[in-house]
């Protein structure tokens, strides 16, 4: 065991020492590329109007995104509050703009619920694993429904309409696997092989109540359209910021609708754990996409108003720290009489 253990951390360290360097290599090429500009940086730094206006946005982000969360948890699990699902996401917030783990941020979101709340681990663990696959389709939502104010752009370029093909097949095949998750469901539950003693106990009843989980949301229709409908809201205000922040520093080439085109898909390319928190991976897709639907071959500059973004996500998130210093020195009653 202390062997596999200290493989295991061997293993962690070498996949974070390789992320560190995709960052290091994706930001020496944009920086020397001219994609990312410290001139535009600091004169986004400089525009306080902007900034505030930014925060304001992002705040709301991270409220609508605890609501989102709230109503999906309160299917599961009566008892739960919102200002402690609150707490905790600006806890997470603060971990994937900070720390640089193997888990996600998912992770830390599922042991913080399970800790700080009376639900069982497999309805915390699955509410995380619906709420990441609505904001998900919200995502996919949110490019549909901006490609046809952008629908030139995209005819003119092989590689938008490539990822809009793609995009509105995705979305079309979630919506066919949402209408038939009870059949799915039904087949599934009814094969023997779950159902009968032997190896693999455990993971077979985790399987079982994973899929009543899901079809338990699957019946809730009402709640999985408000959490839908959030999550395109949320995504309409991350282009509304990165709106904002890019004409601050000057560029104002890409409408409200190329906004959430870009930003969105942006997204999607960040949850491929390539870096820490898509560090350098997202300044080059939104700088790439912005250059497709402009279409230009020429330096923009859109990579800065990225990583102004980012930043600014990081000042923002900072009283996660505080949240999360105060919610470890807060021990458990239960806790403490297990101690004593």
């Amino acid at each position: 065991k202390g062997l596999n253990r200290q493989t295991m951390t061997l293993t962690k360290i070498a996949l974070m020492a390789v992320k560190l360097i995709i960052v290091i290599a994706l930001m020496y090429y944009l920086f020397f590329s001219g994609q990312l500009s410290f001139e535009k940086l600091s004169s986004s730094a400089t525009d306080i109007a902007s900034l505030g206006q930014g925060i304001i946005i992002m705040q709301a982000i991270i409220c609508l995104t605890a609501f989102r969360w709230f109503l999906i948890v309160r299917v599961s699990n009566e008892n739960s509050q919102f200002f402690d699902l609150y707490i905790i996401n600006y806890i997470v917030a603060f971990a994937a703009s900070f720390l640089p783990a193997i888990v996600g941020a998912d992770a830390v979101r599922g042991y913080f619920a399970i800790k700080s709340t009376d639900a069982n681990k497999t309805g915390i663990a699955m509410s995380v694993i619906s709420d990441r696959l609505i904001s998900l389709y919200g995502v996919l939502t949110a490019v549909v429904f901006s490609i046809p104010f952008i629908w030139q752009p995209i005819m003119e370029s092989w590689a938008l309409r490539y990822v809009a093909g793609v995009v509105v097949g995705l979305y079309l095949a979630a919506i066919g696997g949402f209408l038939f998750l009870g059949p799915i469901h039904g087949l599934v539950v009814s094969r023997p092989f779950f159902h009968t003693p032997g190896r693999g106990q455990r993971i077979k009843k985790l399987f079982l109540q994973a899929a009543d989980s899901l079809m338990m949301y699957r019946q809730n229709l009402r709640v999985v359209c408000m959490c839908l409908g959030l999550s395109v809201v949320i995504q309409g205000l991350t282009g509304l910021c990165l709106l904002i922040l890019s004409s601050s520093i000057g560029l104002n080439g890409l409408s409200y609708a190329a906004q959430i085109f870009s930003t969105s898909l942006t997204t999607i390319i960040n949850v491929i754990p390539l870096t820490p928190n898509g560090i350098g991976v997202g300044e080059v897709a939104y700088d790439g996409f912005a250059s497709q639907i402009l279409g230009v071959d020429v330096v923009l500059g859109y990579a800065s108003a990225f990583l102004a973004f980012r930043v600014l996500w990081i000042v923002n998130s900072l009283p996660g720290l505080v949240f999360y210093v105060a919610h470890n020195t807060q021990a458990k009653p239960e806790e403490v009489n297990t101690v004593e």
